[in-house]
């Protein structure tokens, strides 16, 4: 799955696409009550908020430039 993370409060800022995310489980998570992603490719971890990346549905993940047209894809950890 995808999430993009998208800093609204700077404009002209490009989209960050994480292109392969999973969901931690439940016994790996800080917080229990909270769905918590990481980045395979980058190792960015977060815990879902209003703040953090958004996962994204099927269709907007198929069409993603429809609904970003400035995005770049993470960078891969070394």
């Amino acid at each position: 799955m995808k999430a993009v993370q998208v800093y609204y409060q700077c404009k002209g800022t490009l989209a960050i696409v994480h292109a392969d995310v999973e969901e931690i489980p439940i016994e790996e998570r800080k917080i229990l009550t909270r769905r918590e992603f990481r980045c395979r490719h980058c190792g960015e971890r977060w815990i879902e908020a209003i703040n953090s990346p958004i996962v994204l549905d099927q269709v907007v993940e198929n069409n993603l430039g429809d609904y970003y047209r400035n995005t770049i894809y993470c960078q891969q950890v070394k």
